[in-house]
């Protein structure tokens, strides 16, 4: 009777540990599904411009991200990372530069990364007129801010990115080689 009362307490224990780590896993992967990669301008006011990130994804068919290496897929969306530090109203030429989170890889020196919710970009400006850049930024989707280190140029803080109100994309076209780019 008591091996009975004991092996019916044990199953029963099993299955209830089994139920709940199932069911956090399910929560785990519907988390990771709605996972989304936060697009859009942040910035921050410095009195005489400002400094800021401007993030769009595009897919790698579009050429974005370099080759695709074989057995990938091609459909991939790499984010496209803009790094401005403006005096006006909208960046213009010269006052942003441009990275992507494909497969490249470090290029001349400078990367880019961005995975749970961090943002590093880092380009040490080795090239004739190159602006030396090191971004670490952390993601807050509750409070749609980024925070962290921006450094590009002689500008280097420690500071918090917000949304730009009224604007999803910097106009199309500026300083651009292949065309404009898209709106978001």
């Amino acid at each position: 009777m008591r091996r009975a009362a004991l092996w019916l307490l044990l199953t029963s224990l099993t299955s209830v540990i089994g139920a709940q780590g199932a069911s956090s896993q399910q929560k785990a992967d519907i988390t990771s599904a709605k996972s989304v990669i936060p697009v859009g301008i942040w910035e921050s006011d410095e009195g005489t411009g400002a400094v800021g990130i401007n993030l769009w994804e595009a897919p790698s068919s579009d050429e974005h991200g370099g080759p695709v290496p074989a057995g990938e897929d091609g459909n991939k969306p790499i984010l496209l990372i803009g790094v401005y530090q403006r005096s006006n109203a909208i960046p213009r030429c010269g006052e942003e530069n441009f990275y992507d989170t494909g497969w490249r890889g470090v290029t001349n020196g400078a990367s880019s990364n961005y995975a749970q919710g961090r943002l590093t970009v880092s380009n040490p400006g080795r090239f004739r007129g190159a602006v030396a850049i090191d971004l670490h930024l952390r993601f807050d989707p509750v409070r749609d801010v980024w925070t962290g280190r921006f450094h590009r140029g002689t500008f280097d803080k420690f500071l918090t990115l917000h949304r730009a109100p009224n604007r999803d994309s910097h106009d199309s076209g500026i300083c651009s080689i292949s065309g404009p780019r898209p709106r978001l």
